[in-house]
This record gives structure tokens, C-alpha cells and sequence, in this order.
């Protein structure tokens, strides 16, 4: 946390943002605009990975916004071997999984979350030959 403060105050956003300690499957999450999730919810199976949206829905006010960056499973294996073999890393290792973007959706509709965007990151984000399949996944409260 000591790294992400210093990164912050750094780049003078130390006055927009706060950072907290805690443990998302079990504690309460402050209140706030926007919280983003960066390679977290692959980790962990289906029932876990909705209780964290959960806890996440249940800090957002009306107009909050949940943003997944994750790698999104391709429908073809072809189309996306390292994100295949990271999804095998996952299930070994941790018992989670790279998900395909139904997956996503439907996990977001059962902590009664709306996914609203799948934004890709451009090929100059990866290596020369490396198909992209990085994603920022837009998700906010159900019927709002």
C-alpha cells in the first residue's frame, strides 16, 4: 500500500484517492465513485468471484462504476493461447479461471451489476505478434 501511496502522491493524485487495507471477500468497502479491480476476479472460482462483486455493489452509490481489467477468454483457442494457458495456470493454481465475456456478464448479474462496456486495450499495449485480448470490463448497478 506504501507503493501505491507514494505512486500517487507522485503523480498528484494522492487528493482523489484513497487507498485502504482489507480483505474484499469479508470486509466492508469505503464508499467511492470508482473502483477498479486489476487481475483479481481470475483467481478465484465463480462463487467467490461474485461475493467480491458484491462486496464491490454494495459500496457503489446510484452513478459508481466497477472496472474489471482482465484478460478475456477467446471462444476459439486458437484465437488466444497465452489466455488459454493462463486459464489453466488459474484453475491449477488458485481453482479460478479466465472467463469468456458471457461469463463476466453473467457473473456481474448475479451480484446485480450491468455489465455496460468491454473496452479491449489497443495492440501497442502487447508485444509485436501477440494477439490483444486485455480488457477493461465497465460494470454498474443493476437498473440504474
Amino acid at each position: 500500500m506504501a507503493e501505491a501511496q507514494n505512486y500517487l502522491a507522485k503523480n498528484g493524485l494522492a487528493e482523489r484517492c484513497q487507498t485502504v487495507s482489507g480483505d474484499f471477500l469479508h470486509d466492508s468497502l469505503p464508499l467511492g465513485d470508482l473502483y477498479i479491480l486489476s487481475n483479481i476476479n481470475h483467481d478465484w472460482d465463480d462463487e467467490n468471484a461474485v461475493r467480491i462483486l458484491r462486496n464491490c455493489r454494495a459500496a457503489l452509490p446510484n452513478n459508481a462504476r466497477l472496472l474489471l481489467i482482465e484478460q478475456i477468454m477467446p471462444e476459439r483457442v486458437n484465437d488466444a493461447p497465452g489466455t488459454v494457458g493462463g486459464d489453466l495456470s488459474m484453475l491449477m493454481l488458485f481453482g479460478g479461471a479466465e472467463r469468456i465475456e458471457a461469463e463476466y456478464r453473467h457473473l456481474f448479474g448475479l451480484a446485480d451489476l450491468q455489465l455496460t462496456a468491454v473496452i479491449p486495450f489497443g495492440p501497442t499495449h502487447f508485444p509485436q505478434g501477440r494477439k490483444p485480448n486485455w480488457a477493461i470490463i465497465e460494470s454498474k448497478l443493476l437498473n440504474m
